[in-house]
């Protein structure tokens, strides 16, 4: 009970807390430019996740923001897969039921998941089987913030940060009762779901409830005679790869004249399984959410925004024969306190506080451990003629106390940033920015030592692991005005004592080593593989493009939009060789036509061999996605009812990720019909 006492003060602050709303949540359905005033296509919207408030154009890091129409026919069972086609951005995927962003190589404790804010507070970034708490089928808005200037929602942050934007706290009141039904068939996954939401006012009231259910069967694949025996199906069905899911979530606010004070509560569960083990994972949270906001709180001061949030997380770890192995347990509280300061030399900014507390434990694999963070930070930024400059600064003070005799660790990381748009030319700009973020090493990196039953693994942690170190520099090209638009990124990325865990091969043989339940060495049919953490100096670099272009604009004919695009990046150690798991060079284009009460769209992806892979680790083939989608509006208003039908992998290509640990078991699912029915009212 001690440890809840530094939160009494957010608690308190909380209670005195109302102020308005003051981000703007925009629709980044892409403009069509018109052939007397031609206006980008590619729109940009609000980045809630920046305290600033800043667009994704206004940014010196590069941003995504997906929303409206666009997040609509992205969105996929898991979060990973929904952004898996942005730039820069790829999926663990470990299944359909647990898949989780990639971004730029990073992944893992090195990309923050967010829901309106606040951490997602699951343990999805300890291991690839284990799924994010957060379904994107109700989200309204997902953004993605790359590189390590995202370091103001901690030291976890240095590879990216997703927020997922759900609006479960009312922040305006709304002119009228809305809401939505959403209903959805997939074929290649026996997939029904369904969901809803509602909002509706009493006065200065405001609520909202929304929920979902879903499930899907063994999912089809392509290629599957080239699975291993064990999994091989000769009705060309993969095992263990059906996904059971529900999610109901409420909230309600007092908004008035100065501010808000809302909260929200959100129930989770699915039961999903794990391909090539045969076992399965039944995870439950209960999450609560408090949010207020103070307009003029203080002198010198504009606005002032709190944020807190705790879940109730557990999740079972089930062997093929339904015993419950791993038992993973998570109570966390965060906490989040932003005030927006009045101009100083020209300056806008943001100073804030957060504060983290867990108490974690897996059987078998961690011992209990009570962490807690501390983490100050500030964010300013200034215009002046035809330049943007931002800088940022972050402390962070992380503890861990485990219990059996490990050893305690206090960690105080720091992190710098700073970041310039030169607005060259009107429409055009360059950025660049450049950071160093320190990360603290994460529970399993520190702690973990036995078997985990869901990913065939054991686990050796090192509880003597220093604080990875990340120099970042970016640099941005773009143009976002006009009938012609793009963007070019770069970056370079250069981490020392980087934390990652790697086969090991004690026996010199030249293959990774596997081992039993009690870590000692046996035949690779026997026993689990041996995963050991470890620390080097590594170094990312890489690129992301894109072109969009107008084709058509009449308002007889309709708009047709083209895009052009690709990505890749390299991760090597300095000391010789790959890191792992890395995606390859891809690239694609796809076109947008609308045209009265008709959408359709067509994109391919293809995806190149990877064969720049670690020791011990085997290479991807290459692969090409072919997606076409129609969709059709009903009603007076559009989008009121809409009726669509979305074809995926059409060349029925297997498709295995080099990111996934189960890319030699278990590919992606084979050619897929989707069925949607929307109605918004």
């Amino acid at each position: 009970m001690k440890r809840l006492v530094s939160y009494t003060g957010l608690v308190a602050l909380i209670s005195l807390t109302v102020g308005p709303f003051s981000e703007a949540y925009a629709d980044s359905s892409s403009a069509i430019a018109s052939d007397d005033t031609p206006t980008s296509s590619m729109e940009t919207v609000t980045v809630t996740a920046n305290p600033l408030g800043q667009s994704e154009s206004h940014l010196a890091q590069p941003a995504i923001v997906l929303s409206g129409d666009e997040l609509q026919r992205k969105q996929a069972l898991t979060i990973g897969e929904t952004l898996s086609s942005e730039l820069g951005v790829s999926s663990t995927s470990f299944g359909p039921g647990a898949s989780r962003p990639i971004i730029r190589g990073l992944g893992g404790s090195r990309v923050s998941v967010l829901e309106d804010g606040i951490g997602s507070m699951d343990v999805s970034n300890l291991s690839d089987d284990h799924a994010v708490g957060i379904d994107p089928m109700q989200a309204s808005q997902i953004e993605i913030l790359k590189g390590p200037a995202t370091l103001l929602y901690g030291s976890g942050a240095i590879g990216g940060v997703v927020n997922i934007v759900n609006n479960r706290i009312p922040t305006s009141v709304p002119l009228k009762p809305t809401g939505a039904l959403n209903f959805r068939y997939d074929d290649a996954l026996n997939e029904f779901g369904g969901g809803g939401s509602l909002d509706v006012d009493a006065g200065n009231f405001a609520a909202h409830i929304d929920g979902l259910r879903r499930s899907t069967s063994n999912y089809s694949i392509p290629g599957f005679g080239s699975l291993t025996p064990s999994l091989r199906d000769r009705s060309g069905i993969l095992p263990s790869s059906d996904v059971d899911a529900e999610n109901v979530a409420g909230g309600a606010s007092y908004i008035g004249s100065r501010g808000m004070l809302g909260f929200s509560v959100d129930h989770f569960a699915t039961n999903y399984g794990i391909p090539g083990d045969g076992g399965r994972i039944n995870l439950d949270q209960l999450r609560y959410d408090v949010e207020g906001q103070l307009s003029d709180p203080l002198p010198g001061f504009s606005n002032l925004k709190v944020k807190l949030g705790h879940n109730d997380y557990v999740h079972q770890e089930l062997t093929p024969d339904g015993a419950i192995g791993s038992v993973f347990l998570n109570d966390e509280y965060q906490g989040r306190v932003e005030l927006s300061h009045d101009p100083v030399l020209d300056f806008r900014g943001v100073v804030g506080v957060q504060v983290d507390h867990r108490d974690f434990s897996a059987t078998e694999l961690t011992p209990p451990t009570f962490g807690q963070s501390v983490g100050v930070f500030a964010v300013e930024h200034r215009d002046w003629q035809v330049w943007h400059f931002e800088f940022g600064a972050r402390v962070e003070d992380s503890r861990y106390e485990p219990e059996g005799g490990d050893p305690e660790r206090d960690l105080i990381v720091y992190s710098l940033s700073s970041g310039a748009i030169w607005d060259f030319v009107p429409g055009y700009s360059a950025g660049i920015s450049l950071t160093r973020a320190q990360r603290a090493p994460s529970l399993e990196e520190l702690y973990n030592h036995g078997p985990h039953d869901a990913t065939l693994t054991f686990e050796v942690g090192d509880s003597q692991l220093k604080e990875e170190t990340a120099n970042n520099l970016d640099f941005t090209l773009r143009k976002l005005d006009g009938r012609w638009t793009w963007r070019v990124n770069t970056f370079v990325d250069y981490v020392e004592d980087f934390i990652v865990a790697s086969e090991v091969d004690n026996n010199h043989d030249g293959f990774a080593d596997f081992v039993n339940e009690d870590g000692l060495t046996v035949a690779p049919s026997d026993g689990i593989l041996l995963l050991q953490y470890g620390q080097k100096n590594v170094v990312l670099y890489g690129a992301e493009a894109e072109t969009g272009y107008t084709l058509l604009h009449s308002s007889a004919l309709g708009n047709l939009d083209a895009r052009l695009f690709t990505d890749f990046v390299r991760g090597r150690l300095t000391s010789g060789g790959n890191l792992p798991r890395m995606t390859p060079l891809r690239f694609g284009g796809g076109l947008n036509y609308d045209v009265q009460k008709w959408q359709a769209d067509f994109e391919v992806r293809h995806t190149m061999r990877q064969s720049s892979t670690a020791s011990l680790e085997t290479d991807t083939a290459s692969y090409t996605i072919v997606d076409v989608g129609v969709s059709y509006d009903f009603g007076s208003k559009p989008g009121e009812y809409r009726v669509s039908v979305r074809g995926t992998n059409l060349l029925d290509d297997e498709i295995r990720y080099s990111t996934s640990l189960l890319k030699g078991l278990a590919p992606q699912p084979g050619r897929s019909v989707m069925v949607g029915v929307q109605a918004r009212f």
